[in-house]
């Protein structure tokens, strides 16, 4: 171990700039953490607010614009001063964000069975292109950037009488949606 920084707050997903810089979901503070890894300090906090419940993160490097995932809402900041650049409207339980540099799409995987796709277009302008419906419980993401598709693990789930409470899988329905062009 070569040093311990205390975030402040619930840490969810993290990326890199590649350049000496970590960015951190803080889903309980509703911000970003930034991390100099020189330093080995955190030398920001910048705000999601009004969006609630960060939790998926991921990074243009090229545009250094950063995709975060929070509760109905994806959020674009620049990664050079954490302005706002965008909010837009994503589907519900949010849990990973994926980026895929060549065709310039973000993919939001939504609790609820969505997967939300945003376009990056020149000028740091985004637009909405769709939800595509997916599975319930499909909320995990990995991006494959040379087959440009999306993975998505998901099993059924059992129903729950508590409205607040996460379901349990069901035995022998783990699967993988796979998503592409």
């Amino acid at each position: 171990m070569v040093a311990t920084i205390a975030v402040g707050g619930k840490p969810e997903t993290a990326v890199s700039d590649g350049a000496g810089r970590i960015f951190v979901n803080i889903e309980d503070k509703n911000e970003i953490a930034v991390i100099n890894l020189a330093t080995k300090a955190v030398e920001a906090h910048w705000s999601l607010a009004p969006a609630e419940g960060p939790t998926g993160l991921a990074m243009d490097l090229k545009s250094k614009c950063l995709f975060s995932g929070c509760d109905k809402t994806l959020v674009v900041l620049d990664a050079t001063n954490g302005k706002i650049l965008a909010t837009l409207p994503i589907g519900n339980g949010c849990d990973g964000v994926g980026f895929d540099p060549q065709l310039q799409d973000v993919f939001a995987s939504c609790g609820e069975g969505i997967l939300s796709i945003i376009r990056e277009e020149p000028g740091k302008k985004f637009r909405v292109l769709g939800n595509l419906p997916t599975k319930r419980s499909a909320r995990t993401i990995a991006i494959d950037e040379y087959l440009h598709e999306v993975f998505l693990p998901a099993a059924d789930l059992e129903k729950t009488a508590a409205p607040h409470e996460r379901p349990k899988m069901i035995p022998g329905t783990f699967g993988v949606v796979v998503v592409g062009r």
